[in-house]
């Protein structure tokens, strides 16, 4: 569910990244979820601009991560122009 959530806000959010994050956590606030790890972890997220939770455990870094981590190989594939990924020799590897 965190992999999901993390980023719903982003097509409202991609030009203020101050604001990354907050928009879901308002969301979920109104849905009645104030709280628990799911929460925190999203509070985590974007802690870089937002600061309103630490990376405390394996959860908020496994989504630090591998955040990054997508981000890095999405940016490289973008940047090769490469059509299909698949064939990617990155990929492959």
């Amino acid at each position: 569910m965190l992999g999901i959530l993390h980023d719903a806000d982003w097509e409202e959010t991609k030009d203020s990244e101050n604001e990354h994050t907050k928009h879901t956590l308002a969301w979920l606030k109104e849905k009645g979820m104030t709280e628990g790890p799911v929460v925190h972890a999203l509070m985590s997220h974007n802690t870089k601009r937002t600061h309103l939770a630490e990376l405390d455990g394996v959860m908020e870094w496994a989504l630090e991560t591998c955040d990054e981590l997508t981000g890095f190989i999405v940016r490289w594939l973008l940047s090769a122009r490469i059509k299909n990924w698949r064939q990617s020799r990155f990929i492959q590897l």
